[in-house]
């Protein structure tokens, strides 16, 4: 089925389709709620919120690109999430399963990114990690495109200073 079918018989009940939906874009969705909340916060808890809000607003999603609509869901979960502040994850503290490939690699760029505001962390992952025009990360983060701009430049300053200088102790 293709995904405007899914959709369509997601919001007409059919629980496997929106099962399949979701799975279409559950890495897509995980990688994002770890680069924003830059593995602070367990991310399971933030993807079963996503999930949820998807299922009970499925009825209110019109024809937009269904991948840019469960962004903008992502990006408000991650935004309520981190504004309530971390909580223990039970796994390896950073958010990471135990014995994930990322947890050699990630830790220095999550480092980096626990560096920037939760708003220049959005404007990273969306514009630079996921490659979306401005005005795409603009409208699902709920802000303008010179907004987007101003937080990923400053995000782009500290990253670069990081880069030639390293992490203050």
């Amino acid at each position: 089925m293709e995904t405007p079918d899914l959709i369509h018989a997601a919001q007409h009940g059919n629980l496997p389709a929106f099962n399949h939906l979701i799975s279409n874009y559950q890495d897509m969705l995980y990688t994002l709620v770890l680069r924003i909340t830059a593995g602070e916060l367990d991310p399971d808890p933030i993807m079963m919120a996503i999930v949820s809000a998807a299922y009970h607003n499925l009825q209110s999603y019109h024809q937009d690109e269904f991948q840019l609509w469960l962004v903008r869901i992502a990006v408000r979960e991650c935004r309520q999430a981190v504004r309530k502040g971390p909580r223990p994850s039970g796994k390896n503290g950073r958010g990471l399963p135990a014995g994930n490939f990322q947890e050699t690699a990630v830790p220095d760029f999550e480092q980096h990114l626990r560096r920037l505001s939760l708003e220049q962390r959005l404007a990273v992952a969306l514009v630079d990690l996921e490659k979306m025009e401005y005005a795409q990360a603009a409208r699902v983060s709920d802000q303008s495109v010179r907004e987007i701009r101003r937080h990923l430049g400053a995000a782009r300053l500290v990253l670069m200073d990081i880069s030639k200088n390293g992490v203050p102790a």
